[in-house]
Order: structure tokens, then sequence, then C-alpha cells
């Protein structure tokens, strides 16, 4: 998370010159559907003028490493070659921890899981056990099984041991769940929390609770999209059955930065649909903007392939997957 470089701004500044040009009549026309409310053809409008500038000025991609600046994030991909290797998801938790403690050694800066851990681990001996047990009846099996580790113990076990990050997927549909209380903490510059305009979802399947206290954090991996089906922003905070939660991405980035806590910064004077305005958010000493809701406009590059490793990989060759993970989160 930064700023857009004044190197940046000026590049597009040159490539958006052309504005000064052009007819009157014409920029009036967009600044006023710019202007129109978000519940009217002007959303439309706005929303196309923005996403013309994205292909007219795409992010540029970040060039070397600048001091202190986190290296982005990897896929650990569940790709073929990994089903091949380890059988079909999902797979048992005990993998999943060997994936973990594998990123971990490998230098990364934190390891966030994208999809939800929630539920039983079928695979875990326990429940494996009973099911085939109440089936045939074995004393001898039931005592060899109540020795054998659970699952969740080895992975909460190693999700203790690393910065690391289980999601949750907010819908108005959830059965609510008991999470436990959040460990990011989110703070206003000026303010309450309950003064500004953030997302809010009534509840949320939660991981289970060894594995939920056990993670450095529970964030949001929930993102809407724009009416028309298009992403263009992400919340960098939730409320969540009344919890305020990051997101997944920030709740990231503050474990690959270090940041004791998220600062959401707020215009005095600017209010949002009755509420404060929020206008960024801040980590230790890096700020990026955001709009009122306290979420990102996204400013994506030409290219969106997002840097990928396959899970076998990882596990296989540790000492090559560490050129790649070494200081991104995975």
């Amino acid at each position: 998370m930064d700023r857009v470089s004044e190197t940046d701004g000026a590049r597009a500044g040159g490539r958006l010159g052309w504005l000064a040009t052009a007819p009157v009549g014409l920029v009036v026309l967009l600044a006023v559907g710019v202007l129109f409310d978000a519940t009217t053809i002007g959303f439309a409008a706005r929303e196309n003028l923005f996403d013309f500038y994205q292909r007219l000025a795409p992010r540029a991609p970040i060039s070397g490493e600048r001091a202190g600046a986190p290296r982005g994030a990897v896929f650990i991909a569940i790709d073929d070659a990994s089903l091949d290797r380890f059988g079909p998801w999902p797979w048992p938790r005990t993998r999943l921890a060997d994936l973990v403690e594998t990123a971990n050694a490998s230098g990364a800066a934190a390891v966030a899981f994208d999809a939800p851990v929630t539920g039983l681990d079928p695979l875990s001996p326990e429940n494996a056990g009973r099911i085939w047990l109440e089936r045939k009846p074995d004393a001898g099996l039931a005592a060899k099984l109540a020795e054998t580790p659970r699952h969740d113990a080895v992975f909460a076990k190693v999700l203790k041991a690393a910065p690391s990050l289980l999601s949750l997927e907010a819908t108005p549909n959830a059965a609510a769940a008991e999470a436990p209380p959040p460990r990011t903490p989110v703070t206003v510059q000026e303010g309450r929390l309950q003064d500004l305009a953030l997302p809010q979802k009534g509840a949320a399947e939660a991981p289970p609770s060894i594995l939920g206290a056990a993670a450095s954090d529970i964030a949001v991996r929930t993102l809407t999209p724009d009416r028309d089906g298009v992403l263009r922003r992400a919340p960098t905070v939730w409320i969540v059955d009344r919890a305020v939660r990051p997101s997944l991405a920030l709740g990231a980035a503050r474990l690959a930065l270090g940041a004791p806590k998220a600062v959401i910064d707020v215009e005095a004077d600017r209010f949002w649909v009755s509420s404060r305005a929020a206008s960024g958010v801040t980590l230790g000493v890096r700020r990026s903007p955001t709009l009122a809701d306290a979420s990102l406009r996204l400013h994506a590059p030409k290219s969106t392939a997002p840097r990928t490793i396959s899970a076998a990989t990882l596990l296989r060759s540790p000492g090559e997957a560490a050129r790649s993970l070494q200081g991104r989160v995975a």
C-alpha cells in the first residue's frame, strides 16, 4: 500500500493533457456526469470515465525494491501438479500446516488464507474414525485414534508460530458464528469508528475456535463489485456482527509491515451520507488515500497476472520457493 509517486502522477498527467484542449462543452458534460449521485444515471458516466482513465494510464509496475517496502504477494496455487501429487481438494489440515511452516521457513513476511477454513476436517483421525467405528466398533482402533494428534491441533501450532491470517466470508445469509475478537487494532485519527460509514455485514462463518485463537487475526475476504459487475474498489475495514475487522488485504499488509495498528484518517469538514468521510488509512509510516467509506480505488496495472508458486513446488523444493517468497505475503 503506497501513495502514487509524483513521477507516476506527472506521467499520467502528461497522458491526460489532451483534456486541457478539449471542447469546454465536453468537459462540462463529463463533470456533470461525475457529480451525479451514484443512484442516478450519472453513476455509469462516472465509472465509465474512471475505467477509461484506467485503460489510458494503467498503474506502472514497481521496479526495484525500496527500503522498508513490502515486496507484494505470491499466490500458492493448488494447481493440477499439486492435486496430482497430494490428492483432491480439500486437503487435510496437516497438509495446510506443512504449507504454512514451509512458507514461513522460506522467508514469507506473512501467510494469509484466501479460502475460508471452516467446519470439521473430515480427514482428521477423530472424525474419519468416528464414521468407521459407528459402522464397526473396534476398541483397539478407537484407542489408537485417541492417541493420534488431531489435525486442527497440529495446524493451530503452526499458525501460532508464524504471522498468519485466516479469512471469513461475510454474506447476508451466513449463520452467526462465535469468532474470536479482532486482533488488528483499528482506530480513527479523530472521532469514533461509529461515526464512519463503513461497509457492514450481519454475520459470517468463522474458523474453528482453536484455529481462530492461534492465527494472528481473522480478516474479511469479501469484495463487492459495482452494480454493473465490475470490481473497482476494495474495502479496508468491515463491520461484521458489530465487530470491526480488517479486510484480507489490510490485515496481510499490517503483518508484512509489522505495523501495530491501522489508523483511518478523516476529513474534519467532509461528510458522506450523514457520516464522517474517511480520507486514508495508515499502517506505520505508510499511508494510502481512500474513498469516503475507507475503501481503496483499484488502480490496476496493464498486466494483472499474479505471481504464483505451485504448492507442489513449495513442498518439494523449499530452496527454490525461497527465492519467490522472501519478504512477500503468501
